[in-house]
């Protein structure tokens, strides 16, 4: 048993090494890349827009919402169990 872990050891640690030898690490810098592209800039430029207006809409939908609430707080008093 032991001979036997020692033979794959000894064919395995090679193979390793050598599978390593062609091996290229790189690094990709994809702010850099995505700010020097004028359509990638453009379409974040939309986006944002796109993203404010909607911020617009659920602001403008909050201030219904508490107005309504409000109304419903001042008219409580006057309404009644069967209205």
């Amino acid at each position: 048993m032991k001979k036997l872990s020692l033979l794959i050891i000894t064919i395995l640690v090679p193979l390793a090494t050598y599978a390593q030898r062609g091996l290229n690490i790189g690094y990709i810098d994809m702010d850099y890349i995505l700010q020097n592209i004028p359509e990638y800039q453009e379409a974040s430029s939309q986006l944002d827009n796109r993203v404010q207006e909607w911020k617009n809409e659920i602001d403008a939908k909050r201030r219904e919402i508490s107005e309504i609430q409000t109304q419903l707080e001042n008219e409580r008093a006057l309404l009644t169990k069967e209205l």
